[in-house]
C-alpha cells in the first residue's frame, strides 16, 4: 500500500485546495505532478501515518481500503 501523502504549506493543484497537514486524497494526483511537488517539499509521504480515505473508503469514495485491526474495532465501532 503506498504511503499516505500530507500537504506541506498551502498549495492548489487542478483547483482544489490543500492547507498545510492535510492529507491528500490516494489517486488525486497523478504520478508526474506528485513526483514534482515531493521534489519541491511540498506534499511528505507519511507511512506511519494512516490514510483517513482508505480507512472510511465506504465514506470517502477512495477506491483503496484499510481495515480497522481488532484493538481498534473493539475502541471504536459499534458492536454487531
Amino acid at each position: 500500500m503506498k504511503p499516505t501523502l500530507i500537504a506541506i504549506h498551502h498549495f492548489e493543484v487542478d483547483g482544489r485546495a490543500f492547507s498545510h497537514g492535510a492529507e491528500i486524497e490516494p489517486g488525486l494526483i497523478d504520478e508526474k505532478k506528485l513526483d514534482r511537488l515531493l521534489d519541491q517539499g511540498r506534499v511528505r509521504e507519511c507511512p506511519e501515518r494512516r490514510s483517513l480515505y482508505r480507512i472510511f473508503s465506504v465514506f470517502s469514495g477512495c477506491k483503496e481500503t484499510e481495515p480497522l485491526d481488532a484493538d481498534e474495532l473493539r475502541a471504536y465501532a459499534l458492536p454487531k
